[in-house]
C-alpha cells in the first residue's frame, strides 16, 4: 500500500461521507478508524485491493458509533 492508495481510501470515505449526509464527526473518526487498522495491521501486509472495502466499513462502524 502507497501514500497514493492512502489517500484514495480517504477520498472514497469523504464521498460517502457526503452522499449519506453524516455529522462531520463521523467523517473524522472514519478517517481515524482507517488509519488505525491500517497501522495495526501494518502497511506493508494491506492488500491495495482491500481499501474501497476498508472504506466502507470504516465509514458505517463510525456512523453506528455516532
Amino acid at each position: 500500500m502507497t501514500n497514493h492508495d492512502r489517500s484514495y481510501g480517504i477520498q472514497k470515505i469523504f464521498d460517502l461521507h457526503q452522499k449519506k449526509e453524516y455529522k462531520y464527526e463521523t467523517l473524522f473518526v472514519a478517517a481515524g478508524i482507517f488509519d488505525r487498522y491500517i497501522s495495526a495491521l501494518g502497511i506493508q501486509n494491506f492488500k491495495k485491493e482491500n481499501v474501497v472495502s476498508l472504506s466502507t466499513i470504516s465509514i458505517l462502524m463510525s456512523a453506528k458509533l455516532e
